[in-house]
């Protein structure tokens, strides 16, 4: 074992490929063991546990102690392995969560600024057709009741809350055209 050991850290590429032959299969075990992995996350830890073994080993007298030093090195890169996917799935979490608050605020604002159009236009209708639209949509009356308290027929309820919604309408959509420079 002193010998492959020795033949490794001094970057003998032979000695580097029976190491890899030789504790392959036991390198595999420890990683997936070590951290849950499947085996294609397990492969990348495998080649990242080699080329740290490569870098870092020193000439041991054992299998022993090669086992105690690839058990050591297996473990501390399946841990930075689950650590990185750690952080990426925080990053993520984060980027969604900022990305929804974002949306929100846009959603808000873009809402808002069409209750202030529909304000606008409101208050630009004569006083019975706000009186209409308020009934028919705030408190869901029905075009008949509408008319019964307003002494009108419902067909002549229903050609008034179109006619105001026609031109509320077009004055939003004229608003919204020329992006609000008239205000």
């Amino acid at each position: 074992m002193y010998a492959t050991t020795r033949s490794v850290a001094s970057g003998d590429p032979d000695a580097v490929a029976r190491l890899y032959e030789a504790k392959f299969a036991y390198v595999f075990a420890m990683v997936k063991r070590s951290g849950g992995l499947n085996d294609e996350d397990a492969m990348d830890v495998l080649q990242d546990v080699m080329l740290k073994v490569i870098r870092t080993i020193r000439p041991v007298r054992s299998e022993r102690a090669l086992d105690a030093f690839l058990t050591r090195v297996s473990r501390s890169c399946a841990y930075d392995h689950l650590r990185k996917k750690l952080r990426q799935v925080k990053r993520e979490q984060t980027h969604v969560t900022h990305g929804l608050i974002a949306l929100t605020a846009d959603a808000r604002l873009a809402q808002e600024e069409a209750l202030a159009a529909l304000r606008r236009e409101l208050g630009g209708l004569d006083r019975v057709t706000r009186d209409i639209i308020d009934m028919r949509y705030r408190a869901s009356m029905t075009l008949a009741v509408i008319g019964g308290h307003l002494g009108m027929s419902p067909g002549a309820v229903h050609g008034r809350l179109r006619r105001g919604l026609m031109k509320m309408g077009a004055s939003v959509e004229a608003h919204d055209r020329d992006g609000g420079a008239n205000e």
